[in-house]
Order: C-alpha cells, then sequence, then structure tokens
C-alpha cells in the first residue's frame, strides 16, 4: 500500500483510533517505528480537535491549524526516540527549528494554560489507553 494511499485511508477512519493504530501496525514494515507512531500520533491529535489529518501537513498559517500542529510536535517530540529533522520531515517542514519553537510554544502554554494541559493530558491518555505510548 502506497504512502499516500494511507493518509487517505486515515482520514476516512477518525471513528477508532485503536482500529487506525492496528492498520499502521499492519503496514509498519512501508515505515520505521518512530514514523508510525508520528503518523498515529497525528491522527490522534487530530481525532481530538476534529481536524482531517492533511491539517498536520498543510501549509495553512491559520491559528488553529498551528496550535494543533505545535501539540502534535510537542507530543512526538516527548514519546518517541525522532530527531527534531525527523519530525519536521513527517510534518512537511525542512527545518528541525520549526518543532524546537513548537515544544517550546507548547510548554509555555502547559505552565500558564490550563486548558492546554488538559488537551494534552486527554491526548495523552487516549495514546496511552490504545498503547501507542507507554
Amino acid at each position: 500500500m502506497k504512502t499516500t494511499d494511507l493518509h487517505a485511508e486515515l482520514d476516512v477512519l477518525k471513528k477508532s483510533l485503536t482500529r487506525v493504530y492496528t492498520l499502521i501496525h499492519e503496514l509498519a514494515d512501508t515505515f520505521p517505528s518512530d514514523n508510525a507512531q508520528i503518523l498515529a500520533i497525528q491522527h490522534a491529535v487530530c481525532f481530538h480537535f476534529d481536524l482531517p489529518l492533511s491539517s498536520m501537513r498543510d501549509k495553512n498559517r491559520c491559528s488553529v491549524y498551528v496550535y494543533v500542529r505545535q501539540v502534535a510536535m510537542f507530543l512526538c517530540r516527548k514519546h518517541t526516540n525522532a530527531s527534531q529533522r525527523d519530525i519536521a520531515h513527517a510534518f512537511g517542514k525542512e527545518d528541525h527549528g520549526t518543532v524546537a519553537y513548537a515544544c517550546q510554544q507548547i510548554q509555555n502554554r502547559l505552565d500558564t494554560d490550563k486548558k492546554v494541559v488538559a488537551q494534552v493530558a486527554a491526548i495523552e491518555a487516549k495514546l496511552t489507553e490504545d498503547k501507542i505510548i507507554p
């Protein structure tokens, strides 16, 4: 199955994060494990915010899309062994500095905004429940 086919199918499968993660594992031979985990985190974040998976690679600078991408980058950095460069590429970005900036922005918000704390905690709980992260 081609990567583009996988992305299309993941957009359709918003019903069950568990099913998506199972699908990613079935296709794991086409992805290194960090990439599969990044993709699963991207999907979980999109599912939580009710946005399409394509918003992760979109160049849209609308604050909602930027915030959601930053949350996903933060969680990828926190819960994978992927480098900032690899995470940036998974989001269609060239510069690893984008990931560093995103992580800093979300960490600053976590220190001051209870709503952000609750959102990140809810996503992490779902990722843990579905065995995407330990």
